[in-house]
């Protein structure tokens, strides 16, 4: 297979886990929206509490999104390292550091819903402190994104 060849193939992979990417990326978000109550910080709770499974499936959707940057920045790599393999190293280094902390904040949403459905926590807290816990992880993966996009 000739560079020419390798360059069409990543341009067209490039693309399409873009576009994958952004889709799930905004699925994801748009999920965990529904759930809010602004004001409500109960409301919300008792929302992810009986909406378990659908706010799980918005944590899969985000490591989807997780796994679609992964190709991407490979195929971005790809394309670039003709024009500067240096630079193209470097943008492909920045843009893992950014998933790796985006993957890592993923984790917060786990504890917010764990706080809010495990056994455990209901026998060790009660409903407005296992709230606030919640709300303070949930809280944190807000925050996570900020550090994430600074790469």
């Amino acid at each position: 297979m000739t560079q020419q060849q390798d360059q069409w193939r990543a341009g067209r992979l490039a693309g399409a886990m873009y576009l994958l990417q952004m889709s799930t990326a905004i699925a994801g978000f748009a999920i965990r929206q529904s759930f809010g109550v602004s004001g409500d910080p109960a409301a919300t709770a008792r929302n992810i509490s009986e909406g378990e499974r659908l706010y799980r499936l918005s944590i899969a959707v985000d490591l989807a999104t997780v796994c679609a940057v992964v190709v991407l920045t490979w195929s971005c790599y790809v394309l670039l390292k003709p024009v500067d393999r240096n630079l193209a190293l470097l943008a492909a280094l920045f843009r893992m550091l950014e998933n790796a902390v985006l993957a890592g904040i993923g984790v917060m949403l786990l504890i917010s819903l764990g706080l809010l459905v495990s056994p455990e926590y209901l026998k060790a807290f009660d409903a407005g402190q296992l709230q606030s816990l919640s709300r303070l992880f949930r809280s944190g993966h807000a925050q996570g994104f900020a550090i994430g996009f600074i790469f």
